[in-house]
């Protein structure tokens, strides 16, 4: 039951970090790149804290790769399968390496600090 609660919980932050992003794509591109940063840091903090608090009790390893794990998977079937067309402008350092490494971080660190 606990990872019904971990794939559903972050396959409902990447879609609410997806449509964030779509909203705020027009934005100036240091302002985009700041904003999916700190949402990144916000939505997968508040999902952690949740997911500990309803009753998941992985390692914080075992979690933080397990959240990863659904967004790289979630990530890949979107840029491969669903957008193609544009999956080349999106798959960089700064778009998708920093927020994967500072979702990583957000989730471990929650997860170590929150019972």
């Amino acid at each position: 039951m606990q990872l019904v609660f971990v794939v559903s919980g972050t396959v409902l932050a990447w879609a609410i970090m997806l449509g964030a992003l779509y909203l705020t794509h027009n934005l100036p591109r240091v302002a985009f790149v700041s904003l999916h940063y700190l949402l990144n840091i916000f939505i997968f903090t508040f999902l952690a804290v949740v997911l500990r608090r309803v009753g998941v009790t992985y390692t914080a390893w075992a979690f933080t790769v397990a959240v990863v794990g659904i967004l790289v998977a979630l990530e890949l079937f979107y840029w491969v399968f669903v957008n193609p067309e544009v999956a080349a402008r999106y798959l960089t350092v700064i778009d998708w390496v920093i927020p994967a490494i500072l979702v990583f971080a957000t989730v471990y660190l929650v997860a170590r600090l929150v019972r």
